[in-house]
């Protein structure tokens, strides 16, 4: 027969016989290969590092846009960073960008360097990362973001952050975990519970909001939260130079109100006006953000919990931390309060005085005649005492007087911080009556059960109430007809001038009214601390970002306010950026929300929020927001206990008082 024969013809491995083999010869391929990329890749998605502290607090530094080897780039303040994290007790994570690079697709609007992408690394290394590394202060360094680290030219793309590290260990030979972009970093303080910090370079969305950290709250309703989850959850980026801000909110997972930290970092790079970033010059009349974004851990051993507080700038997150330091040892030695009597006793008689001068008064019209005063400014001089220390202002709002929802336990919990302090004061804002009172028969009553309420706060320490749009509403102008009772007869339910009811005949009688949109001014010491009051805010309010409708009204605002806060958020909290701080306050009631059902409640983290204002510090004075009641009053402790102990003695006395033992 004629044809042709074959010998030693490679088999086809996908044949039946031969498919078995050659799967098992694939896949232990792949899955080898998979090894060995693992183990030679520096980075890693998770690490846990434990601080050991004999104080039991630490603050966190983020670090990242330095751009060192741009022209742009402020060396002064690189060196103010790096000094700064010569500080006791505190340690940073270094998130991205540290170097120029280059990259020749930017040569045209990125400013130049006379360092080429080697020197930039071994310059750098060798004058700060060496250092740091070697003192312990670095926890962190994040990688694979595809930015300026990784550009040593424009055609290929290099792991930068791996390269710098390389050779750089600590002490002991150990090696600084090199965590991805959208990696995990764990951390503890002593024996304290763990907490996962979400790191990042650039996270999607960062140049699309006003909001400096929506992008990072994203990333915790894209990934959801654990119902048992009962720890803070914080994550942290750079990238964004013009934006930057931290914030301390509260959300519901499931049933559980859980906080989250969320810090945006700023640059260095054009920080100087002399010396711009002409990249970002091209975008026209863009704001640099200066760096400064930090938290302060504190391992409450009292309760077994750990307490996370963000905050701006550098003097503000350095008091706070030592502030907490000294918190932490003042309940180990069971002396607090003991010692906050003996503070403010010290600093002498204190008083807020309304000073009517430079406070401006609203025009007021309407279907009655009205007496009551109604600021569209209030200002308010501060004592400042012997001893400088802080002062508090507890905000309250939504708590519905006539729902029967409100969480009067709530109530009295913020009533009873305003009381304990006589630097404290307690700022009445809106949504105090349900929305449905203004017409209803009962409405004297439940306007009697919010005064008697909030009377239990003297009225030297009540700094104004809002009459917002519930207190103004049309209905109060109408009366309401005869209503039977249940003995036949009846009674007429007159017009109410809520203002001159509030102001001449309640329990409230000489609180201070002001309209939404007002400005209340703290005159302390030589500073002035202006805050921005808001009821309604428009089609601004966003169910998922507490802070913009707050951002927009400042901006609409046209002019620079300290403070800003009001609106309707349901969802809670602080946000600091470095010019402004954002109080979102939360309610002290269940919320009605049409999308579960008709008239349907849901539940919404807690009120409490409110600032703290110091008279010293920070040029024009520091000012810290609190993201919730406890985090409030901790930190007003805190602060106030390190104040009194400086102005005692200066240092000599706080480092003494670190040293004390429990007798």
């Amino acid at each position: 027969m004629s044809g042709i024969e074959f010998e030693g013809v490679k088999k086809d491995p996908y044949k039946p016989s031969e498919i078995r083999k050659t799967r098992q010869m694939v896949e232990s391929y792949m899955e080898g290969g998979q090894t060995l990329k693992d183990r030679l890749r520096p980075d890693q998605e998770e690490a846990m590092v434990t601080i050991k502290t004999p104080n039991e607090v630490a603050r966190i530094m983020l670090i990242s846009d330095l751009h060192f080897g741009s022209e742009a780039s402020d060396l002064k303040a690189i060196k103010e960073i790096m000094t700064e994290l010569g500080k006791p007790d505190t340690y940073a994570v270094l998130a991205g960008d540290l170097l120029e690079g280059v990259n020749q697709e930017y040569l045209s609007t990125t400013t130049g360097s006379l360092l080429n992408f080697q020197e930039q690394i071994d310059a750098f290394r060798g004058i700060f990362l060496r250092k740091i590394i070697e003192e312990k202060k670095v926890l962190a360094v994040v990688s694979r973001y595809g930015s300026h680290d990784d550009w040593p030219s424009g055609k290929e793309s290099l792991n930068g952050p791996a390269i710098m590290l390389d050779s750089l260990t600590l002490p002991d030979g150990s090696r600084i975990p090199l965590i991805m972009n959208d990696g995990r970093l764990f951390v503890k303080i002593g024996d304290s519970p763990e907490v996962g910090i979400q790191l990042f370079h650039k996270v999607g969305g960062s140049g699309s909001t006003i909001n400096p950290v929506k992008p990072l709250r994203g990333v915790f309703v894209a990934n959801k939260i654990e119902r048992s989850q009962d720890k803070p959850l914080v994550a942290m980026a750079g990238h964004n130079h013009s934006r930057a801000g931290v914030s301390s909110e509260r959300v519901m997972a499931g049933n559980n109100e859980v906080q989250l930290v969320l810090l945006q970092g700023g640059t260095v790079k054009g920080l100087d006006k002399n010396n711009p970033d002409f990249f970002m010059v091209e975008k026209g009349g863009v704001l640099i953000q200066p760096p400064g974004a930090a938290m302060v851990l504190r391992h409450k051993k009292e309760d077994g919990q750990i307490q996370v507080v963000p905050t701006y700038g550098n003097e503000r997150s350095r008091r706070l931390l030592e502030a907490f330091e000294v918190l932490n040892r003042s309940v180990s030695l069971g002396v607090t309060e003991e010692m906050m009597q003996e503070l403010e006793k010290e600093d002498g008689k204190f008083q807020f005085t309304l000073d009517e001068d430079n406070s401006l008064v609203a025009e007021r019209s309407g279907g009655q005649e009205i007496k009551s005063k109604l600021y569209r400014q209030l200002n308010w001089r501060v004592d400042v005492g012997k001893l400088g220390l802080p002062t508090c202002v507890h905000f309250i709002s939504h708590v519905d007087f006539g729902s029967g929802q409100a969480d009067l336990n709530q109530v009295e919990k913020i009533i009873n911080e305003t009381n304990k302090s006589k630097r404290s004061g307690l700022l009445v804002l809106n949504g105090m009556l349900a929305n449905d009172v203004p017409g209803r028969e009962d409405r004297k009553d439940i306007l009697d059960e919010f005064s008697e309420e909030i009377g239990q706060v003297p009225l030297s320490k009540r700094m104004g109430i809002m009459l917002d749009s519930i207190l103004r509403d049309d209905a109060w102008n109408k009366g309401i007809g005869k209503i039977p009772n249940k003995e036949g007869g009846g009674w007429e339910s007159w017009p109410i001038v809520t203002g001159d009811y509030l102001y001449y005949d309640s329990v409230l009688q000489g609180t201070p009214l002001f309209e939404g949109g007002a400005t209340v001014v703290f005159d302390i010491g030589h500073n002035r601390f202006n805050l921005y009051a808001v009821d309604g805010v428009g089609n601004f309010g966003s169910r998922q970002d507490p802070y913009l409708a707050l951002i927009q009204m400042d901006k609409l605002s046209m002019v620079r306010n300290e403070v800003v806060t009001g609106g309707n958020s349901t969802i809670p909290g602080a946000l600091t950026t470095p010019d402004t701080i954002f109080v979102a306050n939360g309610w002290n009631a269940p919320v009605k929300d049409r999308r579960y059902g008709k008239s349907s409640m849901i539940r919404v983290p807690k009120g409490g929020q409110g600032i703290i204002m110091f008279p010293n510090g920070g040029g024009k004075g520091l000012i810290y927001g609190g993201g919730s009641l406890r985090e409030l009053n901790d930190s007003y402790t805190a602060l106030t206990l390190h104040q009194g102990l400086l102005a005692k003695g200066g240092t000599a006395e706080y480092q003494k008082f670190m040293r004390k033992r429990r007798r």
